[in-house]
């Protein structure tokens, strides 16, 4: 097919016999098209004008595009994978989600890599134990389910709490979380959080063991069984947080840790 154009419709248009009225006609349809051409091209030139003075007479708006702050880190998760069984009284589903966006490359495959073979060996734990328990009682029960809270997402962090609870007769919970600075791409440490204080661990775990004791209410199933050494081993060994949306840390014990199941998984903010 050949290349249609204005101008090769012009140059045909001169050629052939046509009225001085419908000459008229065409040629205002090129003029009009040459106007169109002219004005966006001054438009074009107009925002680029403007865009430069903005920058020499606006600081801030010059800084935020020197630090293109206006494009903010793009760091989310994805959901990479799900596996899933129902057999009888077997209940497994397993979500493996996947994080993206973090400028720190060797930093997010590593991540990644963590949470693919924790999931990995969740599946083949569960299917290993389920042919077990078939194989000694077909009415045994069996269930387990992975997945995944996003627990802040904002401008400056990303904060991922992966939980896993099992069921075997009672169920058991416990948690795995990934803090994300998204400006940096570093993996936020609760180090990070308390820098000021070089005995952070026991100041946090002060503050917790004051949390129980003025939270405590066994009238109403509130029973805490750790007391300050046991949250200090917990926090040196595991330092299970997340970041909320104030800013603060909140430490998260795992179901049973520092009190009864009912309780579940207790959880106390650190103002900061």
């Amino acid at each position: 097919m050949k290349e249609f154009t204005f101008e090769k419709a012009k140059d045909k248009y001169e050629n052939i016999k046509a009225s001085d009225k419908l000459k008229m006609e065409v040629n205002n349809m090129f003029e009009k098209k040459n106007n169109f051409i002219k004005i966006a091209s001054g438009m074009v030139a107009t925002i680029a004008i403007t865009f430069t003075v903005a920058l020499n007479v606006n600081p801030v708006f010059a800084s935020n595009v020197a630090s293109n702050s206006f494009m903010k880190p793009i760091v989310k998760i994805l959901t990479a994978n799900k596996y899933e069984f129902n057999e009888n009284n077997m209940y497994a589903k397993v979500v493996t989600p996947e994080i993206k966006g973090i400028t720190n490359k060797e930093i997010e495959d590593k991540i990644n890599a963590e949470i693919e073979k924790m999931s990995n060996e969740l599946i083949t734990q569960f299917e290993a134990e389920s042919e077990n328990l078939k194989a000694a009682d077909k009415d045994a029960h069996l269930g387990l389910e992975s997945n995944y809270i996003i627990r802040t997402d904002n401008d400056s962090v990303l904060s991922v709490d992966i939980y896993v609870v099992n069921t075997v007769g009672s169920s058991s919970t416990i948690h795995r979380f990934y803090n994300i600075d998204k400006k940096t791409g570093e993996v936020i440490t609760l180090k990070d959080k308390f820098q000021n204080d070089d005995n952070y661990l026991e100041t946090i775990s002060k503050y917790i063991e004051n949390e129980m004791l003025a939270t405590s209410n066994p009238e109403e199933g509130i029973v805490y069984f750790a007391d300050y050494d046991e949250i200090y081993s917990l926090l040196s060994t595991k330092q299970q947080f997340y970041i909320n949306e104030s800013g603060n840390v909140v430490i998260v014990f795992d179901k049973y840790e520092i009190g009864p199941g009912s309780m579940g998984c207790p959880e106390f903010e650190i103002k900061l």
